[in-house]
């Protein structure tokens, strides 16, 4: 029986990483990403990877990430850019797959099950991809390959920005290995709260768990 493959994309500070591709003076730079065009009367929608290095998160308020950060550079979300370059990247990814999804407007799914003889075993592939969006956008991405969603998700959540990991039986054990269940995408601070309460605080205890 032919074994189930995900491969995950997960575009890094996607709206930021288009703007500094846009416009080369902000690479390199702290971006701030504003929800709506008033700088301080705002929310982060996204921050590169510059600005997340002095503690800016997306959901922050804009006049704290720029006390935090006032050198950053401010740019008002421009939706209709983003859903485009989105939309070029889904139909990129169909040239790899028969089956391509779009979980979010930086997030695509691939199933590769099978096609080996097209493009070599999983990880080449995830290389592959990753290159042809980086030579095409101009953008990073993060990949994630495994045998569920859940699995390939967690591989790009751990391997940001810009990495691939492939997930299965040989290193799956040392991978989650301590690491905190909130990194498993559903899992959010009430059910870490009641996984806690049963004594569950790490990937590797749930998964030993009937």
């Amino acid at each position: 029986m032919l074994q189930v493959m995900i491969l995950h994309i997960d575009m890094d500070a996607f709206f930021a990483s288009v703007e500094q591709q846009i416009n080369p003076g902000l690479r390199g730079r702290p971006v701030i990403v504003g929800s709506r065009d008033k700088k301080y009367h705002t929310v982060v929608a996204a921050a590169s990877y510059e600005a997340k290095a002095y503690g800016i998160t997306s959901g922050m308020p804009s006049w704290q990430a720029l006390k935090i950060c006032p050198h950053a550079e401010f740019v008002a979300a421009d939706t209709a850019k983003y859903i485009y370059v989105s939309r070029e990247i889904f139909k990129l990814m169909e040239a790899y797959s028969p089956q391509v999804t779009q979980t979010s407007i930086d997030e695509f799914d691939l199933e590769i099950s099978g096609l080996e003889l097209h493009f070599g075993p999983a990880r080449d592939l995830g290389k592959t991809v990753k290159k042809c969006i980086r030579e095409t956008f101009g953008l990073s991405c993060s990949v994630g390959i495994a045998a569920t969603w859940i699995l390939a998700k967690l591989g790009t959540k751990i391997r940001k920005p810009d990495g691939l990991i492939l997930i299965d039986e040989t290193n799956i054990d040392s991978i989650i290995q301590g690491l905190p269940v909130e990194k498993i995408c559903g899992i959010g601070p009430a059910l870490s709260a009641h996984l806690q309460g049963l004594g569950i605080m790490t990937c590797d205890q749930l998964k030993a768990t009937p």
